[in-house]
């Protein structure tokens, strides 16, 4: 099983030598590009824009709406971006009556203000994706005609984007982090159809346009996606063009980037590729499973090399963060974030031999490790992006990726020869791990992830695929800290082996090759290294391992599964994680 796993998965290095992987098409990002494309240039544009209307149409679930993905089951803002989207389009009458069918069921009728209440409610106080959502409906009609239709659009404060980024926690944006293209551009839309009534505030949106549209030139990427995320991208060109700045740099760079992203059927990809993210995993897979040998020396050399040429040398313009970190890809739309920084820092630890002991590669480590630090919030734990923010998912501490951290500052512990970072290192994963005791759930041991989710569950959670992660992440951790390490395992690999074994009262078994490798993982990993005394929490493990990898023996075609989250829930598939995580598997035990 694991060695056809690898064989594959080394025969889908692309030619340069290292892993992009192919993202699911997406509803979502299809129809916000189609629209942002008509709001352009139909006549121009009318070619893409067809070619992705008929994927639309012939991708449409049975009951009449979309889901993220073509494997997704059916959500409210992705089928009310399809509908905005293929509003007058002719031929395909019986797709958009369907389609309206389902949200008058979903939402209770086609009226405005119902629409608007099921979005809001979906996303709560974040703005980041149910602002747009509603902008994109504004502006294809489906709110009403006119001024009026944009009282159900939230308003964006643009004019916070044109104070310093130091600024941004306290003035308390109401969107993530990253998500500053779409304050300014979706701000600005909103402005310009419906003014805000306050006299000052409208004069200080209007004096503050000019430079908010300097700032979004200024943090917008050479090939003109931001975050290469054609939806974001997307809703920023449509805002634009909406108030007449069809031929702004912008737009123009904006729309270069969507035209390149589509595929030959019809579709966009939420994200161009996460070609750091798939590598640095796949190295790590090798690592665990004793495959690392498996690439010859100058495939050592070429990965430490490429991995550090990825790296922030610079501050990003974009969040403001420091030089040290890592993004999941090597394009120029990425921003570093510390899931990726972490994997890039294991992946170099385990990439080092007496050949790659040389000065750039401990110099990246330790400059990987030094950006972790700084992202270290107040609670221990580790957010995504920016460090304090903390009001909105996206940019809070996370369980997932907070083990991951304590994963990268334990292997580079070695690596590190300044004192005073390695010492920083070692109080960081004491006050990390303290911060998973804090958020283990009481009862049965488990973590909620925060990338990741499984649309089977009413909530959208996966403890999975949380839990899996953290026991990767915390077995780690030095032997000082073993105290905290060895409870926490037990609990939550025992929970896992219930899951595994279908004898939980708390949830069924997670049927997905992704979630089932992860899970078998974890508890190998866990059986490693836990002092199990009594046999029988032994043998549980044991017979978990195995009931597991009789799931995997079966599953030949090793399919992928929508597990992944991009912003504000947006699900997404991705070919090489089955592979992957089944790659990480160590021989089955005897």
């Amino acid at each position: 099983m694991e060695c056809k796993a690898i064989d594959t998965l080394l025969a889908k290095r692309d030619v340069k030598g290292h892993w992009t992987g192919k993202l699911s098409s997406s509803a979502l990002a299809t129809a916000v590009a189609v629209f942002a494309l008509k709001k352009v240039d139909p006549d121009i544009y009318a070619g893409q824009i067809s070619d992705g209307v008929r994927w639309l149409a012939d991708n449409a679930n049975d009951d009449g709406s979309w889901g993220d993905t073509t494997k997704s089951f059916s959500n409210i803002s992705t089928t009310l971006l399809c509908w905005s989207a293929l509003n007058g389009e002719i031929g395909i009458d019986p797709v958009i009556s369907k389609c309206e069918r389902w949200i008058k069921d979903y939402c209770g009728s086609l009226n405005p203000e119902d629409i608007a209440q099921a979005v809001y409610q979906r996303y709560d106080n974040d703005r980041t994706f149910s602002a747009p959502i509603m902008t994109v409906c504004a502006l294809a009609g489906r709110l009403g005609k006119g001024k009026a239709a944009w009282k159900y659009v939230a308003r964006l404060p643009f004019e916070l984007s044109i104070f310093p980024h130091s600024m941004y926690s306290m003035l308390g944006l109401p969107v993530v982090s990253y998500a500053l293209p779409a304050l300014i551009a979706i701000g600005q839309v909103g402005h310009h159809f419906r003014p805000t009534a306050n006299p000052l505030t409208r004069i200080l949106r209007c004096l503050s346009i000019g430079r908010s549209l300097k700032k979004l030139a200024k943090i917008q990427p050479g090939n003109g996606g931001f975050l290469e995320a054609v939806p974001l991208t997307a809703f920023v060109v449509s805002s634009l063009a909406a108030k007449g700045l069809n031929n702004h740099k912008v737009v123009q760079k904006g729309v270069k980037f969507i035209i390149s992203s589509q595929r030959a059927d019809g579709s966009f990809p939420i994200d161009t590729d996460l070609a750091v993210w798939l590598t640095t995993l796949s190295i790590n897979a090798l690592a665990d499973s004793d495959n690392l040998e498996l690439l010859s020396e100058e495939e050592h050399r070429y990965f430490a090399d490429w991995l550090i040429s990825c790296q922030y040398k610079e501050t990003h313009p974009n969040t403001n963060s420091p030089p040290g970190g890592w993004g999941w890809t090597d394009k120029p739309g990425s921003v570093p974030d510390a899931d990726d920084t972490s994997g890039a820092i294991l992946a170099l630890c385990n990439l080092m031999n007496d050949k790659l002991t040389v000065a750039d590669t401990l110099n990246s480590i330790t400059d990987g490790c030094r950006w972790l630090l700084g992202l270290q919030n107040k609670d221990g734990g580790i957010p995504t992006f920016c460090r304090g923010w903390g009001k909105l998912p996206f940019d809070r501490s996370c369980c997932d990726i907070t083990a991951h951290a304590i994963a990268a500052w334990s292997s580079a512990l070695e690596y590190v020869s300044d004192d005073k970072t390695k010492n920083d290192m070692i109080v960081a994963i004491g006050r990390a791990l303290e911060f998973l005791r804090s958020q283990q759930n009481y009862r049965f041991g488990f973590w909620l992830p925060l990338w990741f989710g499984n649309q089977h569950m009413p909530d959208d959670s996966n403890p999975v695929y949380g839990t899996a992660r953290v026991i990767a992440g915390i077995r780690y951790a030095p032997e000082e800290f073993k105290y905290l390490v060895y409870p926490m395992l037990e609990k939550s690999s025992h929970w896992l082996a219930d899951v595994l074994c279908d004898d939980s009262q708390v949830t069924d078994i997670y049927n997905s090759i992704e979630e089932v490798s992860l899970a078998v993982h974890a508890i190998q990993a866990a059986l490693d290294i836990l002092p199990m005394e009594k046999e029988k929490k032994t043998e549980k493990l044991k017979t978990a391992i195995q009931k597991g990898r009789a799931y995997l023996a079966d599953k030949q075609d090793m399919p992928a599964s929508p597990i992944g989250f991009y912003f504000a829930k947006l699900w997404y598939f991705e070919e090489l994680y089955p592979l992957i995580f089944q790659t990480a598997l160590k021989p089955a035990i005897s």
